[in-house]
């Protein structure tokens, strides 16, 4: 039976991060989102992960379309491009200006088609049908995906959750979703996994506003106030209060800076008059200043973990000062978050969380969006997606046991997913990649060179120079005692080389060399470290 639709994820399905899943009806893929992952554990200075892109067909063509502006579902578009020089872009409006900003950063540019709700994006073999839904930052969309011959209706839903009390912007689009999904005999829901391990409903951002506004009001003197910095909605709210309170917001951080200038710009941000300033004109000791601090995570480099560590140059912790996050912890971040909580409590300073104030709302569904959205649109299929392994297995059986009459099915990445004219799906496992590491301005390093730094970190180095029958050794990252045996060691290594070594290949020198200094140090220290021979002669 032929194919209707492939649908193949490279990111997103059993990690979250990396977004990236590609639609084929035949002639040409149609890519959503491509998204960068953060390393899970210590890479050393890492920046981020991309999917391995080497089995998409260049030569055909390729569109992107990108659901919203958060990293992990924009962050690999200068890569996208480069890989593919050709491809066409679409995005929101905010979104596109996020894109356009990002791409600034390499010296590159790549028009952006502009998409809104009421645009269909029909290409040769499929359509997709943009639906505003809720989320963490502005224009946030799913797609009703079909063929033309309307044998299969997709909704692609990776990031979202149910705000029918929101002020900011329109609430999830059930009725456009369900007009569409009625079109065709089979629909596939491919929901987001995020938040499936709740039972509840995601909090809407109108809930948070007398949280925020009362730290804002009763704040005793300079606020601190963190929160993902995309968060525009947020946002808003914060500029709200703080003008109510005859409060000045002083942005603090690249990322709040870039999000609030670009939301601004593109007219869904409102700055109440006199209530914004530029942190290069305020007085950094005014009691009635608001701080709005990107680093909600603890990021190494962040304004916010250089503020708590006393390491930001014009801003230091008081007593009376109180510090807010506006967000949740994310897993792996434990550690590092607690840090800054202890050093704000050192420092004298009053500490508020989501644990104990609602001024903080997750962009994704609990079980009970779910269940909205599993229960008046109509579903024959399911597959969960934007989620660790875990989660989208716990999604599986949620449907599993609460829709028994949806067939659900899971798939990884890789996996090919073949949606067949006759309403079967096939879920056909693929080789997984590997993930390319990027660092430094979008340079991919090889693993065996982060298998070096990781050796280099662990065990310190040891760099052998030898030039004129003349040995040298310099030690970094050993203990300073190592300093004292320098001078037996390389009386040993140079009578060693005379004696041996001198009219050796250079290959069995280096060799050589390396086996006698690390027994040595073995013996000194108990482990080896690594060793970088230099030959001149």
């Amino acid at each position: 039976m032929k194919n209707s639709l492939s649908i193949k994820p490279y990111g997103g399905l059993k990690e979250i991060g990396s977004n990236l899943c590609v639609f084929n009806g035949g002639s040409e893929n149609i890519i959503i989102d491509a998204g960068i992952l953060f390393p899970y554990e210590e890479c050393f200075n890492l920046d981020y992960l991309i999917p391995d892109l080497s089995e998409i067909d260049p030569s055909i063509t390729n569109h992107i379309v990108f659901t919203h502006g958060h990293e992990d579902h924009i962050g690999a578009v200068y890569h996208i491009i480069e890989k593919f020089p050709n491809i066409q872009i679409w995005a929101s409006k905010f979104t596109a200006k996020l894109i356009q900003r990002k791409l600034g950063f390499y010296k590159i540019s790549c028009p952006v088609r502009i998409f809104d709700e009421e645009k269909v994006l029909k290409f040769k073999d499929i359509e997709l049908h943009p639906v505003h839904v809720n989320h963490s930052i502005p224009e946030t969309f799913g797609f009703v995906i079909q063929d033309h011959k309307k044998s299969w209706s997709v909704f692609w839903a990776s990031d979202f959750k149910i705000d029918e009390q929101t002020q900011y912007e329109p609430a999830f689009n059930f009725a456009k979703a369900k007009k569409l999904l009625n079109q065709t005999p089979h629909q596939i829901a491919m929901l987001d996994s995020t938040n499936i391990l709740s039972s509840n409903k995601a909090y809407s951002e109108f809930e948070l506003i007398q949280g925020i506004d009362e730290i804002i009001q009763e704040a005793p003197s300079r606020l601190f106030l963190t929160q993902f910095s995309s968060n525009i909605h947020r946002m808003q709210t914060i500029l709200n209060s703080c003008h109510k309170h005859g409060k000045k917001l002083i942005p603090v951080g690249r990322s709040m800076e870039f999000y609030l200038s670009t939301a601004e710009e593109v007219g869904i941000l409102e700055v109440p008059p006199k209530t914004l300033k530029n942190i290069k004109e305020v007085d950094f000791n005014n009691r009635n200043n608001v701080f709005l601090v990107a680093g909600c995570q603890g990021d190494f480099f962040s304004s916010l973990k250089r503020i708590v560590f006393g390491e930001y140059k014009d801003i230091h912790l008081k007593p009376e000062d109180t510090v807010a996050f506006s967000s949740k912890v994310i897993p792996g971040n434990e550690k590092t978050i607690f840090r800054m909580y202890n050093k704000i409590i050192e420092a004298g300073a009053h500490l508020i969380t989501a644990k104990n104030t609602l001024i903080h709302a997750s962009g994704h569904p609990g079980q009970k969006d779910l269940h909205q959205v599993l229960t008046d649109l109509p579903f024959t299929d399911h597959l969960p997606i934007h989620g660790e392994s875990l989660f989208l297995k716990r999604h599986q059986e949620f449907v599993q046991t609460h829709y028994p009459k949806i067939k659900s099915h899971i798939a990884l990445n890789f996996d090919t997913i073949e949606l067949k004219t006759n309403g079967n799906v096939n879920v056909i496992q693929g080789e997984n990649l590997a993930p390319i590491l990027i660092h430094g301005q979008g340079v991919e390093i090889e693993r065996s060179q982060i298998s070096q730094r990781r050796k280099v970190a662990q065990n310190g180095l040891a760099i052998i120079s030898v030039a004129s029958s003349q040995v040298r050794i310099n030690l970094l990252g050993l203990p300073v005692f190592c300093d004292e045996h320098i001078d037996h060691l390389e009386s040993l290594l140079r009578n060693h080389y005379r004696k041996h070594l001198k009219k050796r290949k250079p290959d069995f020198i280096e060799q050589e060399l390396a086996h006698k200094l690390r027994r040595y140090f073995k013996e000194l220290i108990g482990y080896k470290p690594s060793c970088q021979i230099l030959l001149n002669g």
